[in-house]
């Protein structure tokens, strides 16, 4: 296996004299810190280019695959707070995070095996693997090169079909289907998670642990405003296929209407969120109602299905497959079907077949989304289904399905006990995770659930296990050599737990704190707890004659 510094940093096209022919991007420009150096190998085999994008979970890189000789993304799994870059290259634990460090890699390494099994999700982009590396662990997945949604949404564009809709928009619908059956959560629909291509090629990208997209959880937290759900402005809230179809309509609204929606944390305070149809008369008002409804503040309230939301898109009068609106619609994308190049463009020409197609497809996305309703809904609910003893039949409709596929689970009482017993005794229920810290349980004990204990888990909910940090910890502040009457304030104010005993030899000044027993920086447990630490100090004092 060879490895090929002689790379473009952004595009992995080879150089050419120190030049990149493609992207002409400046190859002497740094990653930020605390990313790794371009020009890194990981793994033994992934040469890292430029970064694309950094959060509190971790960074992304452009990549190249120097084993299968092909571009990649790859994704450190960095975690602001809980670990520092070390002169090596290496990730190192900061004092007093392992245990959530674990937790994190343990959820980050589940979220891209599962990603990895999702079969038949075409807006996926495929993942290769998790290699472990520099004390993280690094996901790879297929680079795909488009743009994002955001930036469709920036360009002029026009109309455009509803049969090119269909075509363009069911790979992101069936894919979310896939992802909310396994009981996941996106949680970061928006549209700069939507990526295009000039082929009409979409992927959904952007996933990351629950904690990444829930405030206030063991992650500095990265959430949209406007797309992101109110329920992941608190660790409390209650996520689901909901979550996600709040992000969809959200989405839907920022195309429709030109604005993005109000933050889901601001209409809490103040809600002054129009309906679609007050901000753009001419938005169908079907369409309308169904945005509305998907973006709910009340989780319980929300459109908590794609299938539902197709029901609430769709037209009141369905046509069949075999009328006539379907037909046209077939041969409407015939005709936008690209052509054969007859020969490549002449150099200094315009490449107007190749252009006018890309920008027809951007287009496409975007009024996609315009116009949504009743394609995705027909297709959901006139697509064949393959048999168990093989052909394909008619999906039956959401009344025949719901009470005979839906799986009533009760959560099981769990709190006290540790989470490790959780996972091999419930496989069965999907659950995330987020930690605290807790005086009252060890650490990786189970110490809150959400919903509780004996309450109905419905199908596309997803359990929150609160486990244990332990307690939380504090720096032991530096003493000696201080006032007493000092020390004794802030040791008081910090409720750390100490003894005085009076020195009387030594040349200190009389009042001054000359021993500690616990040095300086060291973690310790504050309050009168079984984890908590006494510190014995000694005061010089003047001996009473």
């Amino acid at each position: 296996m060879n490895i090929d510094t002689n790379l473009c940093i952004h595009c992995m096209t080879p150089l050419e004299e120190g030049r990149c022919p493609r992207c002409h991007i400046d190859q002497n420009t740094p990653n930020p810190h605390p990313a790794l150096p371009v020009h890194t190998v990981v793994a033994g085999r992934f040469l890292l280019g430029q970064v694309i994008h950094m959060d509190g979970e971790g960074i992304d890189y452009q990549g190249y695959d120097c084993q299968e000789e092909r571009r990649v993304t790859v994704r450190e799994l960095f975690p602001t707070g809980l670990v520092d870059r070390e002169f090596n290259g290496s990730a190192g634990v900061a004092v007093g995070e392992s245990m959530h460090f674990k937790t994190v890699v343990e959820s980050f390494v589940d979220l891209y095996k599962s990603l990895a099994h999702i079969e038949a999700a075409e807006a996926l982009c495929q993942v290769y693997g998790v290699w472990k590396d520099r004390g993280t662990v690094y996901a790879v997945t297929e680079h795909f090169d488009g743009i994002s949604l955001s930036v469709v949404l920036s360009r002029t564009i026009g109309e455009i079909d509803s049969a090119a809709t269909l075509n363009i928009l069911k790979p992101f619908f069936k894919t979310l289907r896939e992802i909310h059956k396994l009981g996941m959560v996106h949680g970061g629909i928006c549209p700069d998670n939507i990526l295009v291509n000039g082929e009409g090629e979409v992927r959904l990208v952007g996933f990351a642990t629950s904690a990444l997209r829930t405030k206030g959880s063991e992650l500095q937290c990265e959430l949209f405003p406007g797309y992101s759900a109110p329920e992941q402005y608190s660790v409390t809230g209650w996520q689901g296929s909901w979550t996600d179809i709040y992000a969809v309509g959200a989405t839907i609204y920022r195309c429709i209407t030109g604005t993005r929606p109000q933050s889901a944390d601001e209409r809490l305070t103040a809600d002054a969120l129009l309906p679609p149809i007050e901000v753009n008369h001419t938005v169908d008002s079907r369409l309308s109602q169904a945005v509305a409804a998907a973006l709910v503040l009340p989780s319980k309230g929300r459109i908590r299905t794609i299938e539902e939301f197709a029901t609430a898109l769709l037209p009141r009068q369905v046509p069949t497959p075999s009328e006539a609106p379907t037909k046209e619609a077939v041969r409407i994308t015939d005709e936008e079907e690209p052509r054969p190049a007859a020969q490549s463009p002449k150099k200094g020409g315009k490449d107007s077949g190749g252009n006018k197609k890309f920008i027809w497809m951007i287009a496409g996305i975007a009024a996609a989304l315009v116009i949504v309703g009743a394609a995705i809904a027909v297709w959901l609910y006139t697509r064949p289904t393959e048999d168990p003893a093989g052909g394909s039949s008619s999906t039956p409709s959401s009344s025949t399905t719901s009470s005979e596929e839906t799986k009533e689970i009760i959560v099981p009482s769990v709190i006290g006990k540790p989470l490790t017993e959780f996972k091999n005794e419930y496989d069965d229920i999907p659950y995330r995770v987020v930690t605290e810290y807790s005086s009252e349980y060890d650490k990786d004990v189970i110490c809150n659930l959400s919903p509780k204990a004996g309450e109905v888990l419905k199908e596309g909910e997803i359990l929150t296990i609160t486990v244990s940090s332990g307690p939380e910890s504090i720096d032991m502040p530096d003493i000696v050599g201080k006032s007493w009457n000092t020390v004794k304030s802030e040791l008081d104010s910090k409720k750390i737990q100490y003894t005085m005993t009076p020195s009387y030899t030594g040349d200190q000044a009389i009042g001054t704190v000359v021993y500690s027993s616990v040095e300086a920086g060291t973690k310790i447990v504050p309050g009168n707890t079984k984890n908590s630490v006494k510190v014995s100090i000694m005061v010089r004092q003047e001996k009473a004659n």
